[in-house]
């Protein structure tokens, strides 16, 4: 099996061993229901969602270019980011510094076009690339920490949970298209882990996840410069 084969099983096995630990340790933790438990708190009490920007539609391209604007596409279902099908932005196309994603961020998706939302709500995290720049869509909320409390890793995979997805679908506006905001996400509601040896354990595996995910992503940009090389060679 190929180099990059072999890396991406391995950071799939991560992924689904971070969730596997997530789901045993703090489930009982996501009860949105819970509003006058002593220990109920809201997610607003530790992050906030920046709206990305309206890019200008003239400026899309069919051919791929170093500029991807993260969209719905980008999430696989059940949350996680995938670029499958980047969706391309013209190289001499003017925009802002502001909205430009690095590695690390933390996104979720406030618009789906499918009947059961299928990815609407959901968290994925920005790849580390060394030849694409990810530029924040519209449809795409930025995840800023206003807080120290709980660690990136518990928001990631909370928002990738049963419980939250139930509450995102619930209250989630549209029919044909389904839309949700930062406002209803961060009123989602839960209760403050007390484990905090496990939460320093999670952080550590999603490290972990993170930089295999990095060289992993690192490795697929290096080989897809050279499949573009020997092809315009092939071409000329």
């Amino acid at each position: 099996m190929p180099q990059n084969c072999l890396q991406g099983q391995l950071n799939d096995n991560l992924e689904a061993a971070i969730d596997s630990f997530f789901r045993e340790k703090f489930t009982e933790y996501l009860r949105e229901d819970m509003r006058n438990h002593p220990d109920y708190v809201r997610l607003s009490s530790f992050i906030k969602i920046k709206h990305g920007f309206a890019f200008d539609g003239d400026y899309f391209s069919e051919t791929p270019t170093v500029l991807v604007l993260v969209s719905p596409g980008n999430f696989k279902i059940g949350g996680g980011f995938q670029n499958i099908k980047p969706k391309y932005y013209a190289e001499n196309a003017p925009y802002s510094q502001d909205f430009v994603l690095t590695a690390t961020n933390l996104v979720v998706t406030m618009t789906d076009l499918s009947k059961n939302g299928d990815t609407l709500g959901f968290s994925a995290v920005i790849p580390h690339s060394n030849t694409l720049t990810f530029l924040h869509n519209q449809r795409i909320g930025l995840i800023e920490f206003i807080s120290e409390d709980l660690p990136p890793s518990f928001v990631y995979l909370l928002m990738r949970s049963d419980n939250y997805r139930n509450y995102i679908l619930a209250t989630a506006s549209g029919t044909t298209v389904r839309h949700t905001s930062p406002s209803r996400i961060t009123d989602y509601g839960f209760l403050m882990p007390s484990n905090k040896d496990e939460l320093d354990i999670l952080d550590n595996l999603f490290a972990t996840y993170i930089s295999n995910s990095n060289q992993y992503h690192s490795e697929f940009d290096l080989l897809a410069e050279v499949q573009a090389t020997l092809m315009s060679r092939l071409a000329t």
